[in-house]
């Protein structure tokens, strides 16, 4: 974030992306592979982006760590410098040289400001069971992972969404949806999701 503001949005992100990073816009696209194509910008910084983390966590892996957090945006070429408002969500990789880059970035629009920027940052409660295995292969770890995605799509079409995640959420889960403020823990969710219609599946 505070490379952001000193050489431009499309500089920093291209700095800090992994070179398979995907970004959303609102499709999926590979951030890096697809701006590298891009004619260079006149004015680099004519958008401020500004953001900061005010949820992260940490895989016990210590492979994978998400953020999260509100961001604003300002168009500085207009002479009333309008802002839009919104709320991100990272997710960082470690890569074999031991640096991290961003792997997901997703970003959803904010009718307000969702908290203000200079708020501290917290991280969840870490459950108890949570537990990870030397032994446990990347490969294995992926088929894991793969297997409880495909679960969630299915059970969401025969059973409904409600019941699907609430089956699958804790108390600090958290909903992004586009232009409300993050749903955050397991009775706010039930509550949205009584009211969201139902989503057949996914892949």
């Amino acid at each position: 974030a505070r490379r952001c503001q000193e050489i431009g949005i499309r500089a920093s992100f291209m700095e800090y992306f992994a070179d398979d990073g995907i970004a959303f816009k609102p499709e999926p696209f590979r951030y890096t592979e697809t701006v590298k194509t891009l004619p260079p910008q006149p004015n680099p910084k004519a958008i401020q982006l500004k953001w900061e983390p005010q949820s992260a966590g940490i895989a016990a892996s210590g492979e994978l760590g998400f953020t999260t957090g509100p961001s604003v945006r300002t168009d500085l070429t207009a002479a009333d410098k309008p802002k839009g408002y919104g709320q991100f969500f990272s997710v960082w990789k470690k890569q074999k040289d031991g640096t991290w880059r961003v792997a997901v970035d997703i970003g959803t629009q904010m009718p307000s400001q969702s908290s203000p920027l200079g708020n501290p940052c917290n991280e969840p409660i870490k459950p108890k069971w949570r537990q990870v295995s030397d032994n446990v292969s990347a490969a294995d770890r992926r088929s894991t992972i793969m297997k409880l995605e495909r679960e969630f799509s299915e059970a969401c079409a025969a059973e409904g969404t409600l019941k699907a995640y609430l089956l699958r959420v804790e108390d600090n889960t958290r909903l992004h949806r586009q232009n409300q403020l993050p749903i955050v823990g397991k009775k706010a969710i039930e509550a949205h999701l009584r009211k969201e219609p139902q989503v057949s599946s996914w892949s």
